[in-house]
Parts: structure tokens; sequence; C-alpha cells
């Protein structure tokens, strides 16, 4: 408990950097799982004929776009969306990397 308390006190000042490095870990997680969900859904309902079977929120997505069928005359649409899942995964995976660096350097600048 003396630990925890001896790493706030050092990280006073910085924490809003932690917690933006926390959320990135996790945006970056989450951009992670949606990649491959993403080539499911494309290779077992668009191009193939399994019914979808998604979360709710994508299948009221692709509903509000126009269904399966849009998708299957606009199949450059899911190719797009991977690409974009893929750089917004990267982009949080280096803002993580660079605000962990700056607070954990910061960190031992104070131990110092």
């Amino acid at each position: 408990m003396k630990s925890v308390k001896i790493l706030l006190n050092l990280m006073t000042g910085h924490t809003l950097i932690y917690v933006a490095a926390i959320l990135s870990v996790g945006l970056a997680t989450l951009f992670t799982t949606l990649a491959p969900l993403v080539i499911r859904i494309t290779i077992d309902s668009i191009i193939g004929d399994h019914p979808l079977s998604a979360p709710p929120w994508i299948e009221s997505f692709i509903h509000r776009i126009g269904g399966l069928e849009t998708l299957q005359s606009s199949l450059w649409a899911p190719g797009v969306l991977v690409i974009i899942i893929t750089l917004l995964r990267g982009l949080f995976l280096f803002l993580k990397g660079k605000w962990a660096a700056q607070s954990s350097e910061s960190i031992a600048k104070r131990l110092r």
C-alpha cells in the first residue's frame, strides 16, 4: 500500500498523460479486434451465403447503410474500413508508447 502512495506522488502532474496512455491501449485493443471481425463478416455474410451474425450495433449499422446487398455491390467498402481500422490501431499504439515514455521519463527525473 505504501508503494502505491509513493507511485501516486511521483505521478502528480502527469496523471492525465497516464490516463491518455491507458485509453490509447484500450482503443488500440478495440481496433485490433475489429479488423478480423470486419473480415469475417465480409467473407461469411457479404461474399458467402451465411446469415449475418454480428453484434447488434454492427447489424444495425449494416442495415442503416443499405444492408448486405449494398455491401455486395460495393465490395471495396469493407477493404477501406479494414485499412482505416488498421491505421487507427497504429495511431493509438504510437500515442500509447509516446505518452507512456513521456510520463515514465518524468518519474525517472523526479526519482533522481
